[in-house]
Order: structure tokens, then C-alpha cells, then sequence
């Protein structure tokens, strides 16, 4: 009985199909951001530095950074002021890191100069004592020179529109190419003061709040940032250049309001100004979700440098562009990155994975349900293309380590399978603790610290999904089939299910797994719990199921194998062009070519200007059912989008791509008098608006009345208008509602539709009451062979009736 199920069915092949290209499976708004940060990731991580005294010997609580910079030369003069815990005893000697492009000029320890031993990438100070734990030490460190340049942007002189313009980007390893410091994620400062003295006629942007600005009366200014917040060395930050500025704020109670500062270059400014406003709606989003903002008593701001992507320095994201998801990626960092820190680099998953989890959420609050999901389908697109584990272990592999499929999307994967594991509740209630911990608020977390506070608050044991998911490698791919028969309580499904990994670890992936069945008129989900290689459930219902769904809501990165029921024809459509405001209608044929029968629930599209009829169908066993698409657009220019149809079958929802260029309609007119008329419904018909380069009235004719000054004008009807020069007629509005001309016994000034119509072509009611040809005038009357959009001719009728340009 139980072997007999497999027989039953045939299997082909259904998984969450990649939407990317065999070397790049990365959703286009994030690849530049991607490539960017692969880009400093990768060569940081390969240039860590090798210290002849341990990093532990010490832990900074203090940085004081005063930077003289100019751009003409370019060149960094700079004394770092340095408070840092001794935490060994009989400690005589520390270290630093800091390239030996910056040459070190002088050190003090304790007010004292001492010696120092500088390296490529750190330097040996000698102390003016020997320390015991818990001592304090003072040091400040005077350097100068060109800061190197890493190719990943650590600190640049670069420039826009021929202005200097100044950045820098730390992570990982970066901040020791432009001030010495303990540079690692783990050791955070509890407060920094950043002095920036640099040409008067330029904004600095930097961490916390700007307490004063300077003018040195020599062409210069002192810019004075401060910050109050632990803050690990790489989100140490600055830019400069002739910003434009201007301030949104974030009212987080009804009474106080926090600034969010934006710095952009002057060129970029009405673009930053429409699109970064959405940093305050992520503000409130996160903040209800996991705190109020983490930096609250500071600001949150944007400064804008010269890399593509992103960089998530503290209070101050630099970003290269403004798109939305970039905003919201980097605004997340604030809570993870930032407030907590990813304690050693293999667990960075904790920073990307968490930001690009983030985003879904966001979209989730902002946009619906449907936009998660949506969110998640594609990330776990790029899920499937990585077999690492997610816990970077393997530093040998440093290209595979930094892949988006891996940290980005398999950690935002992971956080999304973790939701459904432990339920809504749970997990949101684990998040908010998570980030309020105060063993980890503004320090440092590792995976471990992640797991012990979501089985708090679930109370389950987690160590398999942590184990399969963060340890482990690859994801499962199942199979399954089904019977069913009467029972004594209505139905017993029998379900069949096995796995395979291609991989040691796990051999298979013990998760629960919905069961959605579909009777008619009704349905249930069940919940499995799938702890086999292979494994029989027998599910009792009420209904005479016809068909299940493994998985519906996709809360499982994997691959299934089950009955093929969906099939469209074609899978794309291109509308060509299409009137503004005016419809198009074509269709597509969706095949049931299972044994079951295939319901529909719905068709959604993504561009407004695509809409569905039917929205929904049931369609038999090998039965088919026709769907008309009918394309609106309502701008001009090219309109794509996609179509799901949402069903029972394993596949939902599939989905068609749709393709279509609104245009406008236009004539020309010549210098003089023109006949002319309008083919579509205006919003305002007032001759001044419709033609607005035209002398006086408009002039149409009546058969009993003569010629007639007309300010306002209807389709059907010609007009005489004048025009002091040759011109193109731009027509805007929507389709008339009628294609037929009413016509008066005699001579009639007719105007025409959008369609062009040859002659031979109109047909009249009644027969034979047209007695001459069309008349047009272009400077001189001619014989009409054609009747053109815009224009109006002659046309003489022996009785009253109509001609019908279709």
C-alpha cells in the first residue's frame, strides 16, 4: 500500500525558477550595491592584518580623530586621540593598524613621547609604563601623507563636475589606510569626536551631531562631529564636498521629532529630494518592529559618494544612488551592523542577511503580504545558486564566501524559513528582544547568541535548523505523491515523501512542511513535520481532496518533483504600441495538463496599465481556458510587467511577462489656414488649450447657418483655425466614444477618429447619399484618398444620415 503511492503519479520537475543569468542571479536594483561590496569585502578580507601583539591586550573606549585635509595637493594631516582599557597585566608595548603610506610622526602615551615600529599595515608603540588590567592608557598618534589607495574606496580623492569630493568606506579593514586605530568589528569605542578642517566653502559629513562649525578666517572651516554611541572603527566616516543639504524629519512620539540629514551632490538634488523621504517611513517601519532607532539622540542622514552601492556608516549612510531598496537596505544596517555588529567576519550573515531580510519586511508593512512574498521568492532565486554553508568558515574560499546568493540572500532566506518555523509571534517577539538585548545592543553578537534568544522565545530546540541551515550546506529536494480513499470521518490521505541533499550535511533536512488540500468548495492546510529521508503521513479530512499544494507559501528554500498542472501559451506578450489611454486586447491559453482539476483564484498584475479577464477559472483535466489581457498605458514610453496566476497547482503562481509602448497621438499643420479637428475626447476642449499657437476662433460650418466662431471644439466636426507657422499637433485624452459623423444635406466639414480610414473604406447610412469626393486643404484644396487623424475635409451629402470611420 504505502510503495504503491509512487506509481500513482508522474513526476517532472517544478522548483522557484532563478530569474538570473548562469553567472549572475542578483535582482538588478541590488547588483551594483552587490558588486561594490563583493568587490571591498573580498580584497579586505584577504589584506586582515597580522599584528605582532594581540588586538585583546586592549579595549578602546575613546577615539579622538582631528583631520586636516586639502584637495589641492591632496593630502591628510592628522592627530588621533586614543582611550583604551588595558586588559592583561605587565602590558609594555600596543599595537595599531595603520598603512605605511601615512607616515607616523610622533607618539605620546600618558603625555609622554615614546618610540614606536611601523610596519606595512600596523605600528608597535612602546608605553611610558608598564599597565596592569584595568588601567586606563592615553595615546595620541600625529601622522600625515597620501592615504593609499586599495582600489575599494577606504578613503578617496575623487571629484564631480571638476569639484573635489572626499570619501571614505572602511569595512572590513579599510580604516587603517587614514587613521590609526584598533581596527576590528569587536572593539567598539563608547564615543568619537571627529574634527574635519578642510576649504570653507564645503560641507563634512560624518557620525553623530555636528556640534560647530568654524571659520579659521584662511580659507578653511573646522567641522566638529560627535558621537556618543559605541561605534566599531570601520563606521568611522567622512565626506566632503560642496554638498546641497536639506532635512527630513522622523516624529517618533507627537511631541519629538529626530532630523534625518541628507547631503547630496547640487546636480542630484531634486532626485534626493523625491526619492529619500522613504528613510523616515523605514524609521517608523523598523522602529515598531525591533525598537525605536537605535541613535535616536544623534540623527539618522544619507551623504552621497562615488560608489554604486551603499555603505552603512553609523548615523550617516553613504549611498551612490537613491533607489528605494538601497535606502531601506542601509537603513536596516542601523539596527544590524551597527547597534549590533557581527562579532567575527564569519558570521557577517548577521549584518547582510539581516539587511536584506529587512527589506522584505519593509516592503511586507508598505505594500502587503503579497510584497513579502514576492521579495522572498526572489531571494531565495538567488538562494538556490550557492551549496556553502552560511557560516563563513572556509576563509580559503574567499570568492564563494562573498557571493550575494550566500550572506544576502540565503541569510534573508534563512530568517524567512525561521518565521514560519517558530510562528509569527514568536519570531517578531525574538527579533525586538534580539536587538534590545543589552548583552548585545550596541556591541557585538555571534550566530550562537542569535539561536539562544529565538529558543527562548519559542521554546523549541532550534539546533537542527541551525545546525542544517547556518552549518550545513545546499537545501533539500523533495518528492512526494498522494492517494486517497473514504474513511469512517470522511477522507484518509496517504502522502509519500522523500529528500535528497547532494550532501553529507545534512543528509536531510528535518523542517515542517504545509500541506495545503483542496476539495470542492473548500480547503484545509496541515502541518507535517518532515524529520526522514523518507517518510509516510496519513492526513484525515473531511472532503474528498483533488488536489495539495507542498509548501504553498514557499517558507522553504528547496526543489519539489509532483504532478506538472500549469502550462500558458505564450509565455510572454508584446503589445507593440498603443494610444495613450486607449486599449489593446489580446490573450493567452492556460492548459490544465494534469489529472487533477486546476483552480485558479486569482490574476494580479503587477503595472496597473495590465488587467486580466477572467480573473479567476476552474479548469479540468487536459482542459484549456482562454484569458484576455487588455493593455492601457498611461504614460508614454515602454510599459512591462508581469501577470501571476495564482492556483492549486505546486508551481503557484506562475507567471507571464507583458510588454507595451504607450505613444501620443500627433498632426501637422501648415502656416495658414488648416482644417482641422480633434480625434479624441479632451479633458478641455477650449481651442486655446487644443491649439494653442492658432490665430482667433475656430470656424465650423453649418449648412443652413454658414460659418460659425467656435472657443470650443467637439470631435466629428472640422474647423477652420489659422496658425502663424507650420507646427506638430500633440493630441491628448481618451478614445471618443463614438466612430460615426452626423451629416447634413448639403456641404459638411467633417473631422475625423484616431483610425486612418482610406476612402474606399467608410461606409454610410443610408447607401449612396454621398455625391463628391473628400476634400482636404494644405494650403490648396486636393482630393482625399485617405482621411488622417487631426484633419477635416469636405464632403457633400444629398440627405441627412452618417459615415462610419471604422
Amino acid at each position: 500500500m504505502k510503495t504503491r503511492i509512487f506509481n500513482l503519479v508522474i513526476f517532472s520537475i517544478v522548483f522557484l525558477t532563478p530569474i538570473f543569468s548562469q553567472d549572475e542571479k542578483i535582482p538588478l536594483e541590488k547588483k551594483d550595491l552587490f558588486l561594490r561590496e563583493k568587490s571591498r569585502y573580498q580584497t579586505l578580507f584577504l589584506q586582515e592584518p597580522t599584528k605582532t601583539m594581540s588586538t585583546s591586550a586592549i579595549d578602546v573606549t575613546y577615539y579622538g580623530m582631528n583631520l586636516t585635509i586639502t584637495t589641492s595637493p591632496q593630502y591628510l594631516r592628522g592627530q588621533v586621540s586614543m582611550k583604551a582599557i588595558c586588559r592583561e597585566n605587565g602590558l609594555s608595548t600596543i599595537s595599531l593598524d595603520l598603512m605605511n603610506a601615512l607616515t607616523v610622526d610622533s607618539v605620546f602615551v600618558g603625555g609622554v613621547k615614546t618610540s614606536r615600529i611601523q610596519y606595512p599595515s600596523f605600528f608597535d608603540i612602546t608605553l611610558d609604563r608598564t599597565y596592569n588590567t584595568g588601567e586606563m592608557i592615553e595615546a595620541e598618534v600625529y601622522y600625515q601623507g597620501v592615504p593609499g589607495s586599495s582600489g575599494f574606496g577606504s578613503f578617496e580623492f575623487s571629484s564631480h563636475l571638476t569639484v573635489p569630493w572626499v570619501w571614505t568606506l572602511s569595512e572590513p579593514y579599510g580604516a587603517k589606510d587614514w587613521w590609526p586605530c584598533n581596527d576590528h568589528p569587536s572593539d567598539k569605542a563608547d564615543s568619537a569626536d571627529i574634527f574635519v578642517t578642510t576649504d570653507v566653502t564645503y560641507k563634512v559629513g560624518s557620525n553623530g551631531k555636528l556640534l560647530s562649525v568654524i571659520n579659521n578666517g584662511d580659507g578653511t572651516a573646522t567641522h566638529h562631529w560627535k558621537t556618543n554611541y559605541p561605534i566599531s572603527s570601520y563606521l568611522i566616516s567622512i565626506a566632503l564636498t560642496n554638498y546641497a543639504q536639506f532635512s527630513n524629519w522622523f516624529k517618533y512620539t507627537p511631541t519629538d521629532s529626530m532630523e534625518v540629514l541628507n547631503y547630496v551632490l547640487p546636480e542630484n538634488l531634486s532626485s534626493a529630494v523625491s526619492s529619500l523621504p522613504v528613510a523616515v517611513t523605514g524609521l517608523q517601519i523598523f522602529s515598531d518592529m525591533f525598537g525605536l532607532y537605535p541613535f535616536i539622540n544623534e540623527k539618522y542622514g544619507h551623504a552621497q559618494f562615488g560608489w554604486g552601492g551603499g555603505m552603512e556608516h553609523q548615523t550617516m549612510t553613504y549611498l551612490g544612488g537613491f533607489s528605494e531598496g538601497l535606502v531601506i537596505h542601509e537603513l536596516a544596517h542601523q539596527w544590524f551592523g551597527d547597534m549590533i555588529t557581527c562579532r567575527t567576519w564569519p558570521d557577517l550573515w548577521l549584518n547582510e542577511g539581516f539587511a536584506t531580510y529587512c527589506e522584505a519586511l519593509y516592503n511586507e508593512k508598505k505594500y502587503g503580504f503579497a510584497s513579502y512574498q514576492s521579495t522572498m521568492i526572489s531571494e531565495m532565486n538567488s538562494a538556490m545558486w550557492t551549496t556553502a554553508a552560511l557560516y563563513l568558515a572556509d576563509t580559503g574560499s574567499v570568492g564563494s564566501m562573498f557571493g550575494y546568493s550566500l550572506v544576502y540572500a540565503k541569510g534573508a532566506t534563512v530568517l524567512h524559513m525561521l518565521r514560519h518555523v517558530v510562528g509569527d509571534s514568536a519570531f517578531f517577539r525574538a527579533m525586538y528582544n534580539y536587538s534590545n538585548d543589552p548583552r548585545f545592543k550596541y556591541g557585538t553578537a555571534s550566530t550562537p547568541d542569535l539561536k539562544s534568544v529565538f529558543e527562548t522565545e519559542s521554546g523549541m530546540d532550534l539546533s537542527y535548523f541551525f545546525n542544517e541551515w547556518i552549518y550545513g550546506t545546499r537545501y533539500p529536494r523533495y518528492s512526494y505523491g498522494w492517494t486517497s480513499e473514504p474513511s469512517a470521518t470522511g477522507y484518509k490521505i496517504t502522502l509519500g515523501v522523500t529528500q535528497t541533499t547532494g550532501t553529507t550535511n545534512p543528509v536531510y533536512f528535518t523542517m515542517p512542511i504545509d500541506i495545503k488540500v483542496y476539495a470542492t468548495g473548500w480547503d484545509t492546510t496541515v502541518v507535517i513535520f518532515n524529520n526522514l529521508q523518507a517518510q509516510t503521513f496519513e492526513l484525515d479530512v473531511s472532503h474528498q481532496p483533488i488536489s495539495i499544494q507542498f509548501d504553498p507559501g514557499n517558507w522553504i528554500l528547496k526543489t519539489k518533483d509532483s504532478l506538472k498542472t500549469f502550462t500558458v501559451s505564450p509565455i510572454s506578450k508584446n503589445f507593440q504600441k498603443v494610444l495613450v489611454n486607449f486599449n489593446k486586447v489580446d490573450s493567452v491559453i492556460v492548459y490544465n495538463t494534469g489529472l487533477t482539476t486546476l483552480d485558479i483564484n486569482s490574476v494580479l498584475s503587477d503595472n496597473p496599465d495590465y488587467s486580466v479577464l477572467p480573473s479567476g477559472a476552474t479548469i479540468l483535466p487536459q482542459a484549456n481556458q482562454k484569458f484576455y489581457i487588455t493593455f492601457t498605458p498611461s504614460v508614454i514610453g515602454t510599459r512591462t510587467g508581469k501577470l501571476y496566476f495564482y492556483h492549486n497547482a505546486p508551481t503557484s503562481p506562475d507567471q507571464i511577462s507583458v510588454s507595451g509602448t504607450g505613444y501620443q497621438a500627433t498632426s501637422s499643420v501648415n502656416k495658414g489656414w488648416n482644417i482641422v479637428s480633434i480625434p479624441m475626447n479632451a479633458a478641455d476642449t477650449r481651442r486655446e488649450i487644443l491649439f494653442p499657437s492658432a490665430y482667433g476662433p475656430a470656424f465650423m460650418y453649418d449648412g443652413s447657418l454658414g460659418y460659425i466662431a467656435k472657443d470650443t471644439l467637439i470631435p466629428t466636426i472640422g474647423y477652420w483655425l489659422k496658425f502663424p507657422d507650420t507646427a506638430t499637433v500633440f493630441h491628448q485624452g481618451f478614445p471618443p466614444p463614438v466612430d460615426t459623423v452626423d451629416l447634413h444635406e448639403g456641404w459638411n466639414l467633417v473631422g475625423t477618429t484616431l483610425n486612418t480610414i482610406s476612402v474606399v473604406n467608410i461606409s454610410v447610412m443610408p447607401d449612396g447619399i454621398i455625391t463628391s469626393p473628400y476634400f482636404g486643404f494644405a494650403r490648396s484644396y486636393f482630393l482625399a484618398d485617405s482621411l488622417y487623424a487631426g484633419r477635416g475635409y469636405w464632403v457633400k451629402a444629398n440627405q441627412v444620415g452618417k459615415i462610419i470611420l471604422k
